[in-house]
């Protein structure tokens, strides 16, 4: 398996894990990152999960259109834009947001590396073979 498979494998895993609790467990999820539960914050919660359910979707379909240049550029510039403005999305909130929890650190280092990871697989230049 090459190493964009399994970099898409990874990436439909954590994509999973944050969507079972986006959509089953919000008001865990709110309150583990040390904000208030509301039924605003649990609406917004599932409000956004479908966005990281087709993330997950997108990544695990991802593997099979591997076949050209193209496609993983397109597939790794995905994912280097939506890891990426998350990242700093959760960056702002854990800086301007004083109750946030260190969850928040775990989420922007999962961003951060992401977003590198992606960037490599988009402005790398391919093997000539």
């Amino acid at each position: 398996m090459s190493k964009i498979k399994s970099l898409l494998l990874i990436t439909a895993l954590i994509d999973a894990i944050y969507a079972v609790a986006l959509v089953f467990m919000p008001d865990k999820f709110v309150e583990m990152h040390g904000l208030q539960i509301s039924d605003a914050a649990i609406f917004t919660t599932r409000l956004l999960s479908p966005a990281v359910i087709s993330d997950c979707l997108l990544a695990l379909f991802g593997i099979t259109l591997l076949q050209s240049r193209e496609a993983q550029r397109a597939i790794a510039l995905k994912f280097f834009l939506s890891w990426g403005i998350g990242g700093v999305v959760i960056l702002l909130g854990k800086l301007t947001i004083e109750t946030m929890s260190a969850i928040a650190w775990v989420d922007v280092g999962f961003a951060a590396i992401f977003t590198l990871i992606w960037g490599y697989y988009l402005f790398a230049k391919p093997k000539v073979t």
